[in-house]
């Protein structure tokens, strides 16, 4: 439809959003529209009311609060384009109020656990050995978005092999340097593991597939993530390939760096997002303190 690829083009132009951001909100679009067009309305007709009957579906399709949120955002943001693009002469979502979301903390490893992943990780006896130890220790060495992580171009390490320049959210740059053994780990792996497949071998892309994007994808990285996780025996429930990211964060706060410095590494463009590792730390030393404390009731004999 010409109204979601017009916003979708501003969304790029103007915010810079990521690739797999804009193929979220253009799913979004699309349902919402199928859900007008079945009651005789559309995208650019419906009322407050129908808003408010869509999400409400959704809630009795049992949809999390977050990803009702989430649908929430994205109509208030096409429908605060269709307003001051003049396609409509008012916002129907101005007074739809945003379901509660009770914030929970990230799901991180313990410094104990990546030990773990990587040793296993190094020992690993199949073809992508090297590859899939660069992949971890880079993303731990750097705590860089698993979208950043896959899509990295040659291009983007330094000539020392110390840094490496990403491109994050709203396309803004960042350099992030990388520790002793995760440019060893690099170095190996460039000129080892990229031998034999001309077609990788000349690849523009640091973790080159033969896919469609021509790079190892968010979704290739998860599964390798979960076999090496089980491989190493650590339990999760429900793990995100974001994990890395959140433990890199956590442990570098717990060894004193400053906020700050973390939010430059992650990339975020407000601290209170990094925020959220403090109470992480705060968290696991109220577990501590429970399970520890010799006047704590587990203790109590």
């Amino acid at each position: 439809m010409v109204v979601i690829s017009n916003f979708l083009d501003m969304l790029n132009f103007e915010k810079g959003v990521a690739e797999n951001t804009a193929l979220a909100y253009q799913t979004d679009l699309k349902s919402l529209s199928k859900y007008l067009l079945e009651r005789n309305s559309s995208l650019e007709n419906a009322t407050e009311n129908s808003l408010k009957q869509y999400l409400a579906e959704m809630y009795l399709d049992n949809k999390t609060t977050k990803t009702r949120a989430r649908m929430l955002s994205v109509i208030r943001q096409f429908y605060s384009f269709l307003y001051l693009e003049g396609v409509r002469n008012d916002n129907p979502t101005k007074y739809i109020d945003s379901p509660k979301i009770q914030k929970s903390l990230p799901k991180i490893l313990s410094k104990d656990e990546v030990s773990q992943l990587l040793s296993v990780v190094r020992e690993e006896p199949n073809l992508n050995r090297l590859r899939d130890t660069a992949l971890i220790e880079i993303l731990y060495a750097t705590g860089m978005r698993v979208s950043e992580l896959v899509s990295l171009q040659l291009g983007s390490i330094s000539r020392d092999r110390r840094f490496l320049t990403v491109i994050g959210k709203g396309k803004k740059e960042r350099l992030l340097p990388l520790n002793d053994i995760a440019r060893e780990t690099l170095m190996e792996y460039l000129s080892e593991d990229r031998r034999g497949d001309n077609t990788l071998k000349n690849s523009v892309f640091l973790f080159p597939s033969h896919g469609v994007l021509g790079h190892l994808t968010r979704d290739g990285f998860a599964k390798i993530l979960n076999r090496l996780l089980q491989r190493s025996g650590i339990q999760r429930s429900k793990i995100s390939p974001h994990i890395i990211r959140h433990s890199f964060a956590t442990h570098m706060l717990g060894n004193d760096a400053d906020l700050r410095s973390i939010q430059e590494l992650l990339g975020h463009s407000d601290i209170s997002t990094t925020q959220i590792y403090t109470h992480v730390l705060d968290e696991r030393l109220k577990i501590l303190v429970e399970n520890k404390h010799p006047l704590s009731n587990t203790m109590v004999p």
